[in-house]
């Protein structure tokens, strides 16, 4: 095992190759006081293990205008990485931390990387990278911007993402910068939670892609979230969630909530694909979630507890809200399949259904609530149940067997 242990001043730049030349199980600790910095640590192709940090903790800038960088040398041979970054600080504002790996670059781990201050940026690429874990990444701050990439590579974990602060995604170099975004593709990866919290977070940090907003998370392949994934938004004035998942078996479990003032906070997630699964769940003031799903075997449950909510579900495909919710007379409307639940005043739930075997509900539970919905399809189910005043139900259904109960 060799060892590295450096401090700079500040204005200085420093490029450390953790190489073949080297033993495998390299350690670098490395301190870097001031404003101007930059660091760059290259990673050579090998038996790796090789780490950065920690001896109770360094990597740490400490001051304005930083910049960290891991990357990979050029070529193949990266299979056995297993580096890792064991914990990365930067404190000030207007830093960079970035990491890439890629050919297959294989088992390489952020363990640890904060970044405290304003105006910071984290970037993230793993391209045809395997089992590579970002564990846990926070950025405390205002107008920050984050972005974690991994594509084309097989059993990519992301553990906890976190941004904390205000107006993040705002600001932002080029259009297509937004607060948090994730991009996964490939087999059996996998996003345990990522959170954006704040006030004034921008709704739509740009024009890029899928109209990004401040919170993004896009996966395309097969087996996505095994079973969880979590996003979470709270915050006020425009915080929005946004989630795509292209590929088969893809689950998701979104949450907003009271408080940092919880307004006009939205969720927006399209599933195309089999087996995928949404819950929803919003507490506060105006909130809305529009889902749409194409696909086999999805299921839904979108609940809503506070003020003038809004839920939209579109579905086009089969055996939607879990078929074997119900039966004759949806029966007698103890709900479940798909539940829609929305709790408060003012609230509106729109379901759209086009396939057959779907199962569906709602509950409303309050004043001045709205549900409308259409099923086209045969031996469709509906069940709607209201409670509160001056509530409003108009459904249709179109097809054989269908099967529907309203109580208000």
């Amino acid at each position: 095992m060799n060892f590295a242990k450096i401090a700079l001043a500040g204005g200085t730049a420093l490029t450390l190759s953790m190489s073949m030349a080297m033993a495998n199980g390299n350690e670098a600790y490395l301190k870097q006081n001031g404003a101007g910095n930059s660091a760059l640590v290259q990673q050579a192709a090998g038996p790796g293990s090789n780490r950065v940090g920690t001896e109770l903790n360094p990597i740490l800038q400490d001051g304005d205008n930083n910049s960290f960088r891991e990357t990979q040398a050029t070529g193949g041979g990266f299979s056995r990485g297993n580096n890792v970054i064991d914990a990365a600080t930067q404190r000030g504002d207007n830093n960079s931390f970035s990491s890439g790996y890629s050919n297959n670059a294989g088992g390489n781990m952020i363990e640890d990387a904060l970044q405290d201050g304003d105006r910071n940026v984290i970037a993230i690429g793993r391209n045809a990278s395997i089992d590579g874990t970002v564990g846990t990444v926070l950025q405390d701050g205002d107008r920050n911007i984050m972005t974690v990439t991994q594509q084309s590579g097989t059993g990519n974990t992301v553990a906890l993402i976190q941004m904390i602060g205000d107006r993040n995604g705002a600001g932002t170099v080029n259009a297509n910068n937004v607060g948090t975004r994730i991009i996964q593709s490939g087999n059996n990866n996998m996003i345990t939670e990522s959170t954006v919290r704040g006030s004034n977070n921008n709704p739509t940090a740009g024009n890029g892609p899928l109209n990004v907003n401040v919170h993004s998370i896009l996966q395309y392949g097969n087996d996505n979230g095994q079973i969880a994934s979590r996003a979470v938004t709270l915050g006020s004035n425009g915080n929005t969630i946004q989630v795509l998942q292209n590929g088969n078996e893809n689950n998701f479990d979104l949450t907003q909530g009271i408080n940092e003032a919880s307004t006009r906070n939205s969720i927006i997630l399209n599933q195309i694909g089999n087996g995928n699964a949404l819950t929803g769940v919003q507490a506060g003031d105006r909130n809305a979630i529009a889902v749409d799903k194409t696909g086999n075997e999805n299921i839904a449950s979108v609940k809503q507890w506070g003020d003038d909510n809004r839920a939209t579900l579109t579905i086009i495909g089969n055996r939607n809200g879990e078929v074997s919710g119900f039966s004759g007379v949806a029966a007698s409307l103890n709900l479940y399949s798909g539940d829609i639940l929305q709790t408060g005043a003012f609230n509106v739930a729109s379901l759209s259904i086009v396939g057959d075997k779907n199962a569906f509900a709602y509950n409303q539970h309050g004043n001045s609530n709205s549900i409308t919905g259409s099923i086209t399809g045969d031996m469709n189910q509906a069940a709607v149940a209201q409670v509160g005043n001056s509530n409003i139900a108009s459904f249709s259904q179109n097809g054989n067997g269908n099967n529907a109960a309203i109580s208000q």
